[in-house]
């Protein structure tokens, strides 16, 4: 994303990333979301050719899940009514 880019842009490159993911699992390509491509940018930047003026926001690492255990990790979750709101006039 640009530097220069609103921050609401943010929400865009969100919207994009979950489209991307489930355009890649209805390809059979598993995805998972990767901080530490943001976590170590000047790696990503260089590997990559991104230039200065632009931030990396996401990463969104792409393959094929094996079995090994670590696969099976589901991370408990909070319920919904906790984290939303629903409010009619």
């Amino acid at each position: 994303m640009h530097r220069n880019s609103p921050l609401f842009s943010i929400f865009d490159m969100g919207a994009f990333s979950q489209s991307l993911m489930l355009a890649a699992k209805e390809r059979g390509v598993d995805s998972m979301e990767a901080y530490e491509f943001v976590k170590f940018p000047d790696a990503i930047r260089k590997l990559m050719g991104i230039p200065d003026d632009e931030a990396i926001v996401m990463g969104i690492g792409l393959g094929y899940a094996d079995d090994r255990k670590i696969n099976g990790f589901r991370s408990s979750r909070e319920p919904l009514e906790d984290v939303l709101t629903i409010r009619s006039e």
